[in-house]
């Protein structure tokens, strides 16, 4: 069986749904084509491992799995390099349809809803990770993602959901039941837990974060507690997309990107893992990652209480507001949080969630799909 898969993130970014789906099903025996459209700065690419030259745009990663990255023309927020965009990638797509006769499609943007012809809409499967219409702000655009969205669920072979609240909301989009299937996030189990008999406590207390610091990301709550706690060292690690001029305590250390391979002993050296976001519509649709793989470590995890993180209590703290977080951050920075009972819980949830299982899920969503069709041809 020979797949495309159209990601909405470039392979050398960070580590993510998209990546893991791509590698699981490869060990499966399934040929994945990995095609993204990439960012026109070099500097966006983030390595996985310290041996990935990023770049490289065209290569293989084991026996059944290619990456194609073609770059973005830059300027897309507007409107005209946005449709030059679309065209660009509509022709890419179409040099690899002429080559090679994909038993399905997999679009992950409702942007990317161009690049495939009419004729192939019926090998399509959306795999819907975003809430996409939050973070558009042209109403142009808007418009036409929700129009594509419409038509990817209508006239799809599957839709693909990362959350519950994302299924609920494509409903009410479109103003009827939708039959989605929701698959979760998960983490790379063994390469996360394995420090975790070895894992102590850090001299200097630590708060680690990692992942993007967007708009979504709670920085006065951060600074506000830096403040609280100078004894405290608070690690951000990852991309930066918002101003961090405001946080002036001198224990919040914003560390930048880290390739993948590290990040579990980044997260093995830390007291405390936090999510500390901001309750928007574009976090209420999200299921973290990054929940997976902290709770992956065996340490205390805090994060933000919404729908999704609701499914990892008791063994997350979930707050609402500073206060809770304060007091959660205190009991997270006893050693009582880091007993052998606890740690056991948080390690085995994360086992139950690996990114192994949702291959599984993928595949069988795959091949039920390519059974259908081919039922009805």
């Amino acid at each position: 069986m020979r797949v495309l898969y159209i990601s909405l993130v470039d392979w050398f970014w960070i580590k993510q749904r998209p990546q893991h789906i791509c590698q699981g099903l490869a060990q499966r025996g399934i040929d994945v084509d990995y095609f993204s459209p990439i960012s026109w700065r070099k500097a966006a690419a983030t390595q996985h491992s310290s041996e990935d030259d990023t770049s490289l745009m065209n290569f293989t990663v084991g026996e059944h799995l290619r990456v194609v990255r073609k770059k973005l023309l830059p300027l897309g927020r507007l409107t005209l390099m946005r449709r030059l965009n679309t065209v660009r990638m509509r022709h890419e797509v179409n040099k690899l349809l002429s080559k090679t006769a994909y038993d399905m499609i997999i679009l992950t943007h409702p942007a990317q809803l161009p690049y495939v012809p009419t004729s192939l809409l019926s090998r399509v499967i959306y795999d819907c990770m975003d809430n996409y219409e939050t973070f558009i702000k042209s109403e142009i655009a808007k418009r036409e993602c929700r129009a594509n969205e419409q038509i990817l669920i209508n006239k799809g072979a599957a839709t693909i959901v990362s959350s519950e609240f994302l299924g609920k909301t494509l409903e009410s989009r479109v103003n009827h039941p939708v039959k989605y299937t929701v698959v979760n996030n998960g983490v790379e189990f063994q390469r996360f837990s394995a420090n975790v008999s070895d894992s102590q406590d850090p001299l200097v207390p630590t708060v680690t974060y990692v992942g993007v610091i967007s708009s979504w990301f709670d920085l006065d709550l951060i600074q506000q507690s830096a403040s609280k706690h100078p004894e405290v060292k608070f690690n951000l690690i990852g991309p930066v997309e918002v101003s961090t001029t405001d946080v002036t305590a001198t224990n919040v250390h914003f560390l930048g990107p880290v390739p993948y391979t590290l990040v579990p002993s980044r997260l093995s050296e830390s007291s405390v893992l936090v999510m500390p976001f901001k309750l928007n519509e574009i976090v209420k649709a999200v299921n973290p990652v990054k929940l997976y793989e902290y709770l992956a470590t065996g340490r205390p995890v805090i994060a933000r209480r919404y729908g999704e993180t609701e499914k990892f209590a008791p063994i997350v703290s979930l707050y609402d507001n500073e206060s809770e977080f304060e007091s959660m951050l205190s009991l997270a920075l006893a050693p009582e949080a880091r007993g052998s009972e606890v740690v056991e819980k948080r390690v085995a949830f994360a086992s139950e969630n690996d990114w192994q299982a949702r291959a599984n899920q993928f595949k069988q969503l795959i091949t039920d799909s390519k059974d259908k069709l081919e039922a009805y041809s």
